[in-house]
């Protein structure tokens, strides 16, 4: 790690009267702004590839629309879980209409 001051100096007052203090000063500053762009840079690639992901998802699925929507509601892109919710959609609707007396 390293320090803003210099070996001669771990406790001095004022490290700006000292060359060795500042140069040690921005060499950590340096430092931090190094490791917080490489952050930055390892977000944006993490985000940069999900997106990739996802329009490959979209891509790909048959139901939904470019922006990933099915009827309304975030589509899954995955044909056996809605072939399985609108079975049991409908077969909740069936049980609903035979408890209704084929109100419903």
């Amino acid at each position: 790690m390293v320090t803003p001051r210099c070996q001669e100096h771990p406790r001095y007052p004022d490290p700006r009267k000292c060359a060795g203090c500042s140069a040690a000063a921005n060499a950590a500053a340096r430092k931090a702004t190094e490791v917080q762009q490489a952050a930055g840079k390892e977000a944006s690639t993490a985000a940069r590839e999900r997106a990739e992901v996802r329009r490959a998802a979209i891509d790909g699925c048959y139901a939904c629309d470019n922006d990933g929507y099915l009827n309304g509601r975030v589509c899954h892109h995955n044909e056996t879980a809605r072939l399985a919710a609108a079975k049991g959609a409908a077969a909740a609707r069936a049980a609903l209409n035979q408890a209704l007396g084929g109100n419903a």
